[in-house]
């Protein structure tokens, strides 16, 4: 399960304005999954799915994580708007098509904790 297509809601903030400074940071969207340190709701929602049949499994993890994805969804742009941040997928090889200047800093720890405080 990929998340990469939360982070098209956050770098095309509507309003972005040149008079803000914006800060580039990156989030690894595949530690939202992580069962110890990850996003509780979402991990728990695919848990749901462990005792699908194997051809069913995948539809099964679709059904019972897209909720909980489209509430991360918001919550990183959110998150992002209120902190003037530009976020990109770590592990999308953003280097290829962004050119980024200075230090890019991973808030993933940072805002899986927000998000598990905010949306227990």
């Amino acid at each position: 399960m990929r998340l990469k297509f939360l982070l098209l809601l956050v770098v095309f903030v509507p309003g972005i304005s040149s008079a803000q400074s914006y800060k580039v940071v990156t989030v690894n969207t595949e530690a939202f999954r992580n069962s110890r340190d990850g996003i509780g709701r979402l991990v728990h929602a695919g848990n749901m799915c462990h005792e699908a049949e194997a051809i069913h499994r995948e539809q099964c993890l679709s059904r019972a994580t897209l909720s909980v994805i489209e509430d991360i969804a918001r919550a990183l742009n959110d998150y992002a708007s209120r902190n003037h941040l530009i976020v990109l997928d770590a592990n999308s090889d953003y280097e290829h098509y962004c050119i980024v200047e200075g230090n890019v800093a991973d808030i993933t720890n940072e805002f899986i904790a927000y998000y598990n405080r905010s949306y227990p």
